[in-house]
């Protein structure tokens, strides 16, 4: 039995030490099992690490920087960057060649990185979400507009620049690889000038502040709310619920009518009346009328405007025009209804009509042919 087990061994470790593909066979079965552990070693932390997650997150205060951070998955990408480290401390110990050795050293790097960025982005995130919460308490509406676009800013940032120090870290030269790029820059500024261009008017939009989020503005053809400020365009939601993407280069040089900026709304309407009304009941019907829109709560008393503007073709035409002021819509609207079912009342009242469009023909008969 002796003797047997002796063969075995013996051969198992002649077995081993033969090289299959430049490799001898016990490196290949570390490497195997150095990739079933990592991958149990992955399971294992991913579970402990969400554990300790959850337990913190039942202690953490809600107002918390942490508790935005806690509530990211941490776990998937921080148990990845532990498995990359013993995936990189495995081969240093089984010392493989060089060729095996770097491909495989690339992958962990490239795995452990992917983990580190991810990571780094989900900081950035937690820290996005923390100044968007601030940035409601604060009067300001500035940094409610800002705190979207930092946080993008920041996410491109973070994901750039990981992957140049990746690369860096697998031996690719950073910067012989962007002067390369720069030869080409020429081409790649004309293919994404308009990219720049809107970059850059979403800076100008946001310093000089012609609109911010909430506001109702009006550029070329386009009639909305603001919902969104981005890196390349503004979101507007028009009237009939449609939300159209308005490029920022357009944002910042077309001419932009803030409507939600106005102190107060101008409402003009020209009532004609029939020719048959008198002046005295004229000067009457304008008199009550002038009466009412001064003694409206909403009205702006000093830019009130009824003058009996011209004579038309069919009715004497009275111009009324007044200010509301409001910054709503809606309660423009109403208190427009409200001044108009009471100039109907003192049209009853006074005894005058609206007139409307009417036309008088005359036509002229035969005329007889004398007889001869």
């Amino acid at each position: 039995m002796n003797n047997i087990a002796d063969d075995v061994k013996r051969e198992g470790l002649h077995l081993l030490q033969q090289t299959w593909f430049w490799i001898p066979n016990w490196k290949w079965l570390g490497l195997g099992i150095a990739l079933i552990a990592g991958a149990a070693l992955f399971y294992v932390l991913r579970w402990a690490f969400n554990g300790a997650r959850g337990r913190l997150l039942r202690r953490i205060p809600r107002d918390e920087y942490r508790l935005f951070l806690l509530r990211e998955p941490l776990h998937t990408p921080l148990a990845l960057v532990f498995v990359a480290f013993f995936w990189m401390s495995a081969l240093r110990f089984l010392a493989l060649p060089e060729g095996g050795d770097r491909l495989l050293t690339i992958l962990v790097q490239f795995t452990m990185g992917w983990g580190a960025i991810r990571l780094a982005y989900m900081a950035v995130d937690a820290a996005g979400q923390r100044f968007a919460a601030y940035a409601k308490t604060t009067p300001s509406p500035l940094d409610d507009q800002l705190a979207p676009f930092l946080d993008r800013t920041a996410k491109i940032l973070v994901v750039v620049l990981g992957l140049l120090l990746v690369l860096q870290n697998v031996g690719v030269n950073v910067v012989s690889v962007l002067a390369g790029l720069g030869l080409g820059g020429l081409a790649v500024a004309l293919a994404a000038q308009d990219t720049f261009a809107n970059l850059f008017g979403s800076f100008t939009i946001l310093l000089d502040r012609p609109f911010q989020v909430g506001d109702l503005i009006k550029v070329g053809d386009t009639e909305g709310t603001v919902e969104e400020i981005g890196l390349r365009s503004t979101r507007v939601r028009t009237a009939t619920r449609s939300l159209i993407s308005v490029p920022n280069l357009i944002m910042a040089k077309e001419r932009v009518e803030n409507l939600g900026a106005r102190p107060s709304r101008r409402v003009r309407h020209v009532l004609g009346l029939t020719y048959d009304t008198s002046p005295q009941k004229l000067h009457e019907f304008m008199d009550h009328v002038r009466y009412v829109l001064q003694q409206h709560p909403l009205v702006l008393k000093e830019d009130v405007q009824v003058y009996f503007q011209s004579m038309g073709e069919s009715s004497l035409n009275v111009l009324v025009g007044f200010f509301v002021s409001t910054r709503d819509g809606n309660e423009e609207l109403r208190a427009q209804q409200d001044i108009l079912f009471q100039i109907l009342q003192i049209a009853a009242h006074d005894k005058v009509e609206f007139a409307f469009p009417t036309r008088t023909l005359l036509m002229a008969g035969p005329t007889a042919t004398p007889q001869a």
